[in-house]
């Protein structure tokens, strides 16, 4: 950070020293070099910089003398050589990609707009516009820009498809990508980071007859809130407040109607319950010394208590167990000696799966027991874990699919265990995976599994590579492989992270979304995409699909929550 600030220094007085445009801009990309934040720099301290470049080209072009000339000299001004005008685009758009990037959103729009009046007739001013535009999800205005450049100059044709068939329908390799229907039906005042629907009340009539249109979901918020909407009228049924930072996860409690518990980065856990027609936190989970990471309830029925029990993982290397009706720590799971960042409770058989950034997978009985340490690949971390909601063990038995990363070689696995006995086992212990899927070129974001009609267990890879993989489990094969579906373009290479992947209750179809801002629906069987949906300005963080329907709910970074119709029929 102070080799950062000394540059950012020293970019400063040579942007203020520049006599020339070329020297103005150089100052500025030496900068761009360390300084950014993206390499350890300050956000605000870059725009102050960005700010800078466009102050230092209003006076090397000649604008800020021109304002204090008579009206009559400034209708004379000449009309600025194309260079002139490109680097003057460039000023507003540096100005622009800082305001965005410290999260203020209307003046990057604004300084859009000004990036964009003054491109005239420069082609690659226009294509540098069309990057922008894209960037901040404005892919129709990204198009425009792209056309406009292409009609200027012919030979930028091959540059300007890349944000054109983001707008358009493309018959080809994408299939038919409508943009579908949509409607912002929520919003928060921050990203939004989870979504998630009332699963069925295992065990309970009620919901054997209750409509399966008739749903309630819920959303967490860095805004430190959830919300509680029901659908189909998408109204909002209730605010939870009460948390003091940022609401990172939620889960519903499948044994109990109407409760839910979320974590954040205050270092809690609180359990919320409707009550007498109000929703209300019931219990605070106080006790861990680092942000909750993840969090899973588990029956009562099997449990020591038979209100049930709620485990929770955190950064501060441990799990705990709580009692849901005091809110204290039952017991804490220790073992780790690294961040826990997930974990999730096989049902069947009573026990805990949590993966670490100490490299290993760790099995844990209800008493905080290690029953079982995998580990899997040699320096990489443990990002993810998930217990099969079937069973395509090698014995018919629930498999394990943990998600490994080595950020030092930026090489990502996913391998599945069979942790009911069978492949893999020797003396009565795990040793080896049942399936490993190598390959990707980074951190797993997300995976899905589901069952589809043929009693196939499927899984989705949703990978920081760009890499968007549908495997069966079972085989062990790839159903598809897609790459750069979610790609966006900056100063600084492609961006091209997929960060979540969901599929629909029959499995007949999968979702994707990204860093693009776009909601891509896939048709697993012909591993083609059916449908685009464009409304997000923002990178897009979560889905949901609600149960026995054809609605898909989407959510991210611009705060808000749409709701598609899909149906392909």
């Amino acid at each position: 950070m102070a080799r950062a600030s000394a540059d950012l220094l020293t970019a400063m007085e040579e942007l203020r020293s520049a006599s020339t445009v070329p020297e103005a801009r150089q100052a500025y990309r030496n900068a761009a070099q360390h300084c950014h934040p993206d390499k350890g720099g300050d956000a605000e301290a870059f725009r102050r910089l960005a700010d800078a470049l466009a102050e230092r080209l209003d006076v090397l072009q000649g604008r800020s003398e021109a304002a204090f000339r008579p009206p009559e000299a400034v209708k004379i001004r000449p009309k600025p050589h194309r260079s002139e005008e490109k680097d003057e685009v460039e000023g507003w758009i540096a100005k622009a990609e800082a305001s965005w990037r410290v999260g203020r959103r209307t003046d990057a729009m604004e300084e859009a707009d000004e990036a964009a009046k003054r491109c005239a007739r420069n082609a690659k001013a226009h294509l540098r516009c069309a990057e922008l535009r894209n960037r901040m999800g404005q892919v129709v205005e990204a198009a425009k820009h792209a056309k406009k450049a292409q009609e200027i100059d012919p030979d930028c044709e091959r540059e300007a498809r890349q944000w054109i068939h983001k707008a358009e329908p493309d018959e080809g390799r994408r299939g038919t990508a409508n943009q579908g229907s949509w409607n912002v039906c929520g919003r928060h005042e921050d990203t939004i980071m989870h979504l998630e629907a009332s699963p069925k009340h295992i065990g309970t009539v009620e919901d054997e007859e209750r409509d399966p249109s008739s749903t309630r979901w819920a959303s967490a918020s860095l805004d430190g809130t959830l919300k509680i909407w029901e659908a189909p009228s998408m109204r909002m049924e209730a605010m939870l407040q009460g948390h003091t930072d940022k609401v990172t996860i939620l889960h519903w409690n499948p044994f109990a109607q109407d409760c839910l518990a979320s974590g954040s980065l205050d270092k809690t856990a609180r359990l919320w319950e409707k009550s007498s027609g109000a929703w209300k936190c019931s219990a605070v989970m106080e006790g861990h010394d680092g942000r909750v990471t993840d969090l899973a309830f588990v029956n009562g029925s099997t449990g020591r208590d038979p209100s049930g029990m709620l485990i929770t993982a955190s950064t501060d290397r441990t799990l705990r167990s709580w009692n849901l009706l005091s809110g204290s720590a039952e017991r804490i799971f220790k073992g780790h000696s690294a961040l826990v960042p997930s974990l999730d409770v096989m049902l069947r058989g009573n026990l805990v799966a949590s993966g670490s950034g100490d490299c290993t997978v760790r099995i844990w009985d209800m008493d905080g027991n290690t029953r079982q340490t995998l580990k899997g690949m040699e320096d990489a971390g443990v990002n993810l874990v998930r217990f099969s909601p079937a069973g395509p063990g090698s014995s018919g038995g629930t498999v394990l699919v943990t998600c490994h990363v080595d950020p030092q070689r930026e090489i990502g696995s996913v391998l599945v265990w069979d942790v009911e006995g069978g492949c893999g086992w020797v003396d009565g212990r795990m040793v080896a995976p049942l399936k490993a899927f190598h390959g990707f070129g980074g951190r797993i974001n997300d995976i899905d599994m589901a069952e589809n009609g043929e009693g196939e267990v499927l899984l989705a890879i949703a990978s920081s590579d760009g890499q968007l993989r549908c495997m069966d489990i079972q085989e062990g094969i790839c159903l598809f492989d897609m790459v750069g579906e979610h790609d966006i373009s900056t100063p600084y290479g492609v961006n091209r992270s997929v960060f979540k992947v969901s599929f629909s209750d029959d499995a007949a179809l999968l979702a994707s979304v990204g860093i693009d801002n776009v909601v891509r629906i896939w048709h697993v069987e012909e591993g083609r995409c059916v449908r685009t949906c464009i409304g997000h300005t923002a990178g897009v963080r979560s889905l949901l699909w609600l149960p026995k329907s054809t609605t898909l709910l989407s959510a991210g970074n611009d705060g808000t929550i749409r709701c598609w119709n899909v149906d392909i029929s």
